[in-house]
């Protein structure tokens, strides 16, 4: 409260009020007890007059000295000092002083006045005894013949320090009005100020939005009035915003877990909204609001759309590709237009369709694929069985050999159907494979007895190190056979003979595996990242000439993820290639 302005105002405005009034009160007052006592001391003179004109008449008709003993004698015991003067103005006697060491008095105001033959009061500093006095003068007949003049005058020392005695006590009882009141006006201005002070913080959290601050200080008054106003007001402004809130709250929730981005722009192209998904499909991790759309680059084949359904005032949806910093994403972008009395704009709508596009030429390329790998070895069976029909049937020299050529299109056919259905079993959704307790040193050892290099019919030097640990890890023991099978068949089939495979099992503080390494044609850098790819062969001829579908290696990729296991490739052209798989150990 203290540190409220209007309360100092208010306070000062009754400080300055109470002060003046009590100023103005006590100077009058002050003066009138100053009159009053003028006013006693001159009826004192006047009256003492009349009493001493009787008693100083027969000094006049004395000598000097007689007269100067009489007046000693008579002012003693009275306050008033008393002054005979003779008509020319020179002085008889005095009470005070011996009218020897006193000049003429017969030029002083109250001499002058008494001349004229009636009592006069003047107050005047006295040179003679060198103070502020009060005189009263009289002329003094005998037989009706002026001898003199009798004047009486008192010292006004004495009325001085009584007034100033009256005069402390009436300051004193106004400086003790004052405090009172001014202690009385700290609370009167806080009567006010309080209920103000509330209604200003109410007022205040309204601006801060907080509606449910209520006044409750209310008085009787126009100020309570307007308190009461306050809360009703609040209430009401609570039960609006409440609706709007929930409102604008369940649209601010669907459009922010939207998995479409959404940007709202008004008419000069500055975002009004910005959704995550819109920061999170084109990359931009600052806040936007409120600036411009065309001072992104990516954006301003966006900002042609956006302009475009601006002036025709309707949707428009487009296809179009931005180049961001993690590549070039594909992008269904609806602009609509939209105006309300609060604003007018565009919204538009985008929807990242690089998967579907992604999927759609995966499924283009392996229908070509799976076309192109089926047509090869159907053309060859139709062509051997078409020349056998011909006549070849019935060579004996030829007739065999174009069966066993059937025969091994026939199986490179049936390798190719088993491979697509294996990879569409790893690919249907929700597919997982039940992990166990495998040992690999026994897998590596059971695929690795498959691969006699006498029934290879290659001179090549195949060895299988076991690990000493015999480590355990968890996953599915058939899909590792699988795995370790493909990756030792890949081996041999692309190392030249004399070359050398070898099939060592490994094992880490948390993972174990396997690693196949051999000394074959290897491959180039920029193809390992796609050696994992359906029908992908670095060497597309041989591959298919040993009998290969090109589904090997995708499965084998398959086949470790649902294994939540990790697969690596390091090769060198001429040199030979690593793959190394791992798995995590049980625990």
């Amino acid at each position: 409260m203290f540190r409220s302005k209007f309360f100092w105002k208010l306070y000062s405005g009754y400080a300055v009020l109470v002060l003046f009034t009590t100023i103005v009160i006590g100077g009058l007052v002050h003066y009138q007890l100053q009159q009053s006592l003028l006013k006693r001391s001159e009826n004192n003179l006047r009256k003492d007059l009349i009493l001493f004109s009787d008693l100083t008449q027969p000094f006049f008709q004395t000598t000097p000295e007689e007269a100067q003993t009489r007046v000693e004698k008579l002012a003693d015991g009275w306050p008033e000092r008393i002054t005979l003067i003779l008509p020319d103005g020179t002085v008889l006697a005095d009470s005070e002083k011996h009218p020897s060491t006193m000049d003429n008095h017969g030029n002083r105001p109250e001499i002058l006045k008494a001349r004229k033959g009636r009592k006069s009061v003047s107050r005047r500093f006295s040179d003679t005894v060198d103070h502020l006095s009060l005189y009263a003068a009289s002329p003094v007949y005998i037989q009706s013949k002026l001898v003199g003049f009798l004047r009486l005058s008192v010292p006004l020392s004495v009325e001085k320090a009584e007034l100033a005695s009256m005069g402390r006590a009436v300051f004193l009882g106004a400086g003790v009005a004052v405090a009172i009141s001014l202690l009385l006006s700290v609370f009167v201005a806080r009567q006010i100020v309080l209920p103000i002070n509330q209604i200003r913080e109410v007022a205040e959290s309204m601006r801060a939005g907080q509606y449910r601050k209520k006044v409750t200080r209310l008085p009787d008054d126009e100020i309570g009035l307007l308190g009461a106003t306050f809360n009703d007001l609040g209430k009401e402004l609570t039960n609006k915003i409440s609706t709007l809130s929930h409102e604008e709250a369940k649209l601010r929730a669907i459009l922010t877990n939207m998995v479409e981005g959404v940007i709202a722009i008004d008419m000069d192209d500055s975002i009004l909204f910005w959704n995550r998904a819109a920061s999170r499909l084109l990359e931009q991790q600052s806040n936007l609001l409120g600036r411009k759309l065309w001072q992104f680059t990516q954006f301003r084949s966006i900002r042609a759309l956006a302009d475009e359904s601006k002036k025709l005032k309707a949707p428009l949806e487009e296809e179009m590709e931005l180049n961001l910093d993690s590549g070039t994403i594909t992008f269904n972008i609806l602009a609509s237009y939209f105006k309300s009395d609060a604003s007018e704009g565009v919204l538009l709508v985008f929807n990242d369709i690089s998967e579907i596009r992604r999927l759609e030429r995966i499924r283009q390329d392996f229908v070509a694929n799976v076309s192109h790998e089926l047509k090869t070895p159907l053309t060859s069976i139709r062509g051997y069985i078409e020349t056998l029909l011909n006549g070849a049937l019935e060579d004996e020299k030829n007739n065999r050999r174009f069966l066993e050529k059937s025969l091994h299109h026939v199986s490179q056919l049936s390798n190719l159907v088993s491979d697509l259905l294996k990879l569409g079993e790893l690919e249907a959704e929700g597919k997982r494979l039940t992990k166990t307790r495998v040992n690999l040193n026994s897998v590596a050892q059971e695929v690795f007895e498959r691969y006699d290099p006498k029934s290879i019919g290659r001179s090549l030097r195949l060895s299988l190190e076991l690990n000493p640990e015999d480590p355990f890890v968890l996953g599915d023991r058939k899909g590792m056979c699988h795995i370790f099978d493909n990756l030792l068949s890949n081996a041999i089939k692309y190392t030249p003979d004399n070359g050398e495979i070898t099939l060592k099992v490994t094992s880490e503080t948390d993972r174990g595996g396997v690693e196949v390494r051999d000394t074959g044609m290897g491959i180039p850098q920029d193809e390992i990242s796609r050696i994992f790819e359906r029908f992908y062969r670095v060497d597309k001829a041989r591959s298919r000439e040993m009998g290969g579908t090109g589904l090997g290696l995708a499965i084998v990729k398959h086949l470790v993820n649902h294994m939540d296991g990790e697969i690596n490739v390091e090769s060198e052209l001429e040199v030979g290639s690593r793959f190394v798989v791992t798995f995590h150990k049980e625990g």
